[in-house]
C-alpha cells in the first residue's frame, strides 16, 4: 500500500494515547508484518498487521486501526485469500461508518484506503465493473481531499492505473488508452520526463498496444521505459518486468532465441530482487515453458510448466486460474508429441480447476472440453 509522505504524520493523531508498552507492541507487530511481506508471507503478515489493528481497536485509535486492518486485507488479496479479505474489509468498513467523519481529510484518506482495497479485491476476482465502481470512489474521495487544499497526486496515479489496467482487460481500448495517458501526464508532472516512475508508465502503454496485437508499438513503448531506465543507470525490479515483457514480443514474432536473452535477463534480475518462489518467478517459468515447446525442446517446457505449478499452487493460485492453465499448456505440450492418454489427463485436470473456479459457462471451460472432444476425435481415427 503507498502511503503518501504528507500523510505519516497525520495517521500519528490519535484519539486516545497509547501506553508506551502498547505503541511499541503495534510498531513490533507492523514492522514483522512489513517483513514477511517483503518475501512474500503474505499469511503470516495478515496475522501481525491484525494484532496491531487489534491494539489500536482496543485504545480506540481508529485510523491506525483501520489502516492496519486494511494493510492484512491488501497481504490477503496479495495471498488469494478473497474471502477473508472481504470480511476485513467489512469490518474495517463499519468501523469508518461508525467513527470517520468526511469533513475531516485524513479520515476521508482512510475511507479512500477501504474503497482501493475493494477495488483491488474485485479486480482480483475479475468482477471488473464492480472494481471500476470503488475506485469511481476512490476518485471522488480523492477529489474531496483536495478541497481541502491537500495534494494526493500519487494515489491518483495508482488508482488510474489501475482504471487503465481494468478496462485494457475488458478489451476497451480508449477508456484504457484515456487512464495510462493520464497517468503518463501526472508523471511527468511530478517527476520529469525521464522520471522512473514514466518508464513504468511507457512499460504499461506498451502493454496495452501488445494486448491488442500491436506489437511494433508495443515495443516502441517497450524501448522508451528500457532508454529511462539506461539513462537513470538504475536497475530495478521493474527492469525485469521490462525484460520479460520484451521477451514476449519476441515470442509473439516468433523470434524465439531473442525472447529466450530477454526472459533469461529477466531471470537474472528476478534473481536479485525477489524470493525464489515468488509469484513473478511462476510467470516467467511458464513463458519459459512456451518458448521451449515452440523449439519442441518438449522436455525443458515441460519442466518449466511444473516450475510454474508449483509456485501457483503455493500461493493459492488454484482459485485464480493459473494452475488450470499450466495444466491445459500441459495438455497441449503431450497432444502435440501425439501422447493423447497423457494429454487426455492434463485436460481433464485442467477442466476440474475450471470448474470449480468458474463454473460449467465459462471460455476457459468450453476450451477444456473442446480439447478433450479432440482428444477422442483423435483416438477415434
Amino acid at each position: 500500500m503507498v502511503l503518501l509522505p504528507g500523510f505519516t504524520s497525520l495517521y500519528a493523531q490519535n484519539v486516545k494515547t497509547c501506553s508506551p508498552a502498547d505503541t511499541l507492541l503495534a510498531i513490533n507487530y507492523t514492522a514483522k508484518a512489513d517483513t514477511f511481506v517483503k518475501y512474500d508471507f503474505y499469511d503470516s503478515a495478515a496475522v501481525y498487521y491484525r494484532k496491531a489493528g487489534d491494539i489500536y481497536e482496543e485504545r480506540s485509535l481508529w485510523r491506525k486501526c483501520v489502516r492496519s486492518i486494511n494493510n492484512a486485507c491488501l497481504a490477503l488479496i496479495s495471498n488469494s485469500k478473497y474471502d477473508t479479505a472481504k470480511y476485513y474489509l467489512s469490518y474495517s468498513s463499519v468501523i469508518a461508518e461508525k467513527n470517520f467523519s468526511e469533513n475531516t481529510p485524513y479520515d476521508l484518506y482512510c475511507l479512500y484506503e477501504i474503497n482501493v482495497n475493494y477495488g483491488r479485491l474485485y479486480n482480483s476476482l475479475e468482477s471488473h465493473d464492480e472494481a471500476i465502481s470503488y475506485f469511481n470512489k476512490c476518485i471522488e474521495i480523492i477529489n474531496k481531499i483536495e478541497e481541502f487544499g491537500l495534494t494526493v497526486n500519487f494515489d491518483k496515479l495508482s488508482v488510474y492505473n489501475y482504471l487503465g489496467h481494468i478496462f485494457d482487460t475488458k478489451s476497451d481500448f480508449s477508456q484504457a488508452y484515456h487512464y495510462y495517458n493520464e497517468c503518463l501526464v501526472l508523471s511527468k508532472d511530478l517527476y520529469g520526463e525521464k522520471g522512473l516512475n514514466v518508464a513504468i508508465l511507457m512499460r504499461n502503454i506498451g502493454g496495452l498496444f501488445y494486448d491488442h496485437d500491436d506489437y511494433s508499438k508495443a515495443h516502441g513503448y517497450y524501448l522508451k521505459a528500457q532508454n529511462i531506465f539506461r539513462d537513470n543507470n538504475i536497475e530495478t525490479i521493474e527492469t525485469g518486468y521490462l525484460f520479460n515483457d520484451l521477451g514476449l514480443i519476441f515470442q509473439e514474432t516468433d523470434n524465439i532465441d531473442e525472447a529466450i536473452k530477454y526472459y533469461q535477463d529477466a531471470k537474472a534480475v528476478y534473481t536479485k530482487f525477489l524470493n525464489k518462489e515468488a509469484f513473478m518467478f511462476g510467470e516467467l517459468y511458464h513463458n519459459f515453458a512456451e518458448v521451449f515447446s515452440r523449439k519442441h525442446e518438449f522436455k525443458k517446457a515441460l519442466d518449466y510448466y511444473n516450475k510454474a505449478i508449483k509456485i501457483f499452487v503455493r500461493h493459492a493460485c488454484e482459485v485464480s486460474g493459473y494452475v488450470a492453465h499450466e495444466y491445459n499448456s500441459i495438455g497441449i505440450l503431450y497432444y502435440r508429441q501425439n501422447e493423447l492418454d497423457s494429454a487426455n489427463h492434463y485436460f481433464k485436470q485442467s477442466l476440474r480447476y475450471r470448474r470449480k473456479i468458474y463454473g460449467d459457462i465459462h471460455p476457459g471451460v468450453a476450451e477444456s472440453y473442446y480439447n478433450i472432444g479432440i482428444v477422442y476425435f483423435k483416438k477415434s481415427d
